[in-house]
């Protein structure tokens, strides 16, 4: 829900994560698995949040030995090469007790300060997680059933975030005190290269993303990084989504792997807020690294979203009188294709623009098809009413985020939009504002 785009928080430092340790002698992993003779161990390093074997064990008389010498990090032990337990390897011989029959539950690490301490860390950053998610589902079922253009849900907003203050400040202070007690350890740098500083600058925020001494390529790191970047600097500023995003990749070696994770990372946090911007850094993520299975990876909104220069496909759908509308009707014209929802408060803010823009060139050969993801009808018709939305093409099948219009567009995250010339061509796409409304004026000029 773009409503939400400052408030819901990506806090997953909960998969893995890796730093460049200098490590005095070869760390090895051995253990024992019960009631798995036979059977082969398998041990997968992250690249990114993607996982790769690098190495393999027989079980002999239950006793397992990996020899091969890995780099310092996080990695994943399985009976299976899907399921497993994430463990660091580094300076410690670290060793591993386990039963065959409940592998992944039964794991117990031994012999490591390092797992200790990464467990405990762990533990924090899930606990704030499930309050944070708590937090979210709140927000929504209140967005849901009382709207968003109101002070009422503004005061719950507000109560909300200074919930999510006061626990983010006690995970913080979980995590500093774990980082002091555990000082030179792989989770104390991780705690400080992920902390976030709410008087920290965007340029100073920016330059630690290749900050020395961390080997940014294992894990989570840079995912989360780019999470805290847009949530704190750019979400909540539309326009500025994809000149961010690339202003960020240009700071970055080209060709490196820093800057390939870089681009998953961004495509995966921009695509549910802001599907176009995805897309553009989609393709240029397969043109800069054509064998990395970009276009496999993100072939939902590569391969199908209409794109400028595309017929728009048609929508038929109803209004709220049960008559049929189809887009095609209004062949001829200019229109605006304007997905939106009487819960979306960006969408409602950026309706008295839209309004603008039609009172002045309505009379020139413009329209506008407004598609609702509402499920209330109610509130759909009071929404349209209030926001004074006074052209006739209003369609909505209430089906909220099943709609088929926005299935048909791909629609993923609103206020979106699809500007269409006379001959039913789509010529640009999440114009707002004066953006908009400059590119009318050249078209009506």
């Amino acid at each position: 829900m773009r409503i939400l785009e400052k408030f819901i928080l990506p806090f997953c430092f909960c998969i893995v994560l890796l730093l460049n340790y200098t490590v005095a002698e070869s760390q090895q992993l051995s253990g024992s698995v019960a009631k798995g003779d036979g059977k082969w161990v398998y041990l997968l390093e992250y690249y990114g949040r993607n996982l790769q074997l690098t190495d393999s064990a027989k079980i002999k008389d239950s006793k397992v030995v990996f020899k091969k010498n890995q780099e310092p990090g996080f990695y994943r032990l399985s009976l299976d090469k899907e399921n497993g337990v994430t463990l660091i390897l580094g300076k410690e011989q670290v060793v591993f007790a386990a039963d065959a029959t409940s592998f992944v539950s039964s794991v117990k690490l031994s012999n490591s300060k390092e797992n200790a301490a990464y467990f405990k860390y762990l533990e924090a950053n899930n606990n704030f997680s499930v309050k944070v998610n708590e937090i979210n589902a709140r927000i929504r079922q209140f967005a849901e059933a009382n709207g968003t253009n109101n002070d009422k849900f503004n005061k719950m907003l507000q109560g909300e975030k200074a919930l999510f203050d006061s626990l983010n400040n006690i995970r913080q202070a979980i995590l500093d005190d774990l980082a002091a007690k555990e000082k030179g350890s792989f989770i104390a740098s991780i705690i400080s290269y992920l902390e976030f500083k709410g008087s920290e600058s965007e340029e100073a925020y920016l330059s630690g993303f290749s900050q020395k001494g961390i080997n940014l390529l294992r894990g989570d790191q840079i995912y989360n990084r780019v999470s805290i970047y847009l949530q704190n600097f750019v979400f909540g500023r539309s326009t500025q989504y994809l000149p961010k995003a690339e202003a960020l990749l240009a700071s970055l070696p080209t060709d490196s792997a820093i800057r390939e994770l870089t681009y998953q990372a961004l495509i995966d946090n921009l695509q549910s807020v802001d599907q176009s911007t995805a897309v553009a850094l989609a393709k240029k993520y397969d043109k800069e690294f054509p064998r990395k299975g970009a276009l496999a990876r993100y072939s939902a909104i590569l391969n199908i979203e209409p794109e400028v220069g595309d017929d728009a496909p048609d929508i038929v759908l109803q209004n709220a009188d049960g008559k049929t509308m189809k887009l095609t009707d209004l062949r001829g014209k200019v229109v605006l294709i304007d997905f939106w929802a009487s819960w979306c408060g960006p969408c409602r803010r950026e309706n008295p623009n839209v309004v603008k823009v039609y009172e002045q060139y309505k009379s020139k050969g413009f329209d506008i098809y407004s598609v609702s993801l509402d499920n209330s009808k109610d509130r759909w018709i009071e929404a349209i009413a209030k926001d004074n939305l006074g052209w006739p093409s209003h369609v909505s099948d209430l089906k909220g985020w099943q709609s088929a219009g926005a299935a048909l567009y791909k629609v993923r995250g609103i206020p979106a939009t699809f500007l269409v010339d006379q001959k039913g061509k789509i010529i640009a796409k999440n114009l707002r504002g004066p953006y908009l409304e400059q590119k009318l004026e050249e078209l009506f000029r």
